[in-house]
């Protein structure tokens, strides 16, 4: 394979993205990858159950009393826990770490996270009820922005979602490794894995869907969005940002397999400047979108 970089650039103007095509004609299979625009020195699913007992998982807010489960955390009603055993009430219950990733995804950026762990559905990819997410084997809130850009791609197939979320999982994997080498550069080192953002998600959404359609080698999709403008119809600001995409990979590992296969990708990737993640799927395409937070 061999990639091919596409440099999209203008004039006087702030710098553009890079993009990076990789094909190969044999099996029609294709990565691109952008450059955050403000960093020019930036380096098979399983079948999905869908519904496993999440449906107790409900959106609250602090000032109204959630009944059952009694306590609203991060903007979820659920209960306080040290070990699995305190989530015994809960159907499918387990307790996720107050530092972990799915805790992390349903608090966001801006909230105070807790110390302590709360209960959630347990879950594999693809399980949970619409409007979640599986994150770290938990069930989480995952409502995309209520923002007309997003609602065409609110409402995805469960086997979309697995693909998803197996793909989010083997970046998450990928990056608490280290050792990732792109081309000839030193092994990564281990660093944070990315929190979950729904904005993310939808921005990745609809530039799969985009390219399920158009079959192009391009971030910038058919109606002239590149990446920073899908963040930002989907309510995102970042600082660094950045696309991958790979049409029809067999499976969530082969996907990401293409995506390191160019090395600017595989340096992202592995970037620890980049703090948030959302990753769409759409009739063989999937993105990664990842970014940092002002």
């Amino acid at each position: 394979m061999s990639a091919h970089p596409v440099p999209r650039r203008g004039g006087s103007e702030p710098p553009r993205p890079v993009s990076n095509a990789l094909a190969k004609a044999a099996a029609w299979l294709a990565v691109v990858a952008v450059v955050a625009a403000c960093d020019p020195d930036a380096p098979e699913p399983s079948t999905p159950s869908v519904g496993t007992n999440s449906n107790w998982l409900r959106a609250c807010a602090p000032e109204d009393p959630c009944g059952d489960p009694p306590e609203c955390r991060c903007g979820a009603c659920t209960l306080p826990c040290e070990s699995d055993a305190d989530c015994g009430g809960l159907a499918n219950a387990r307790c996720a770490d107050g530092d972990g990733l799915a805790v992390l995804a349903e608090c966001g950026a801006s909230t105070d996270v807790p110390g302590a762990g709360f209960c959630l559905p347990r879950c594999a990819p693809g399980s949970c009820d619409q409007g979640q997410a599986c994150i770290d084997e938990a069930c989480v809130l995952a409502p995309l922005p209520d923002v007309p850009f997003c609602d065409p791609v609110a409402d995805p197939e469960p086997n979309a979602r697995a693909l998803e979320e197996e793909l989010l999982a083997r970046l998450q994997d990928l990056r608490a490794a280290g050792g990732n080498t792109c081309g000839t550069t030193a092994p990564a080192a281990p660093v944070a894995g990315l929190r979950f953002d729904a904005r993310l998600v939808c921005a990745a959404r609809v530039l799969a869907a985009d390219l399920a359609v158009t079959r192009a080698l391009s971030v910038t999709d058919s109606d002239g969005r590149d990446t920073r403008d899908r963040l930002t119809a989907a309510g995102h600001m970042p600082s660094l940002w950045a696309d991958g995409f790979a049409l029809d990979p067999a499976d969530a590992t082969q996907a990401l397999e293409l995506m390191r296969t160019d090395d600017g990708t595989c340096q992202r990737l592995t970037d620890g400047r980049y703090d948030a993640v959302g990753v769409g799927a759409a009739d063989g395409v999937l993105v990664i979108t990842i970014a940092a937070d002002p």
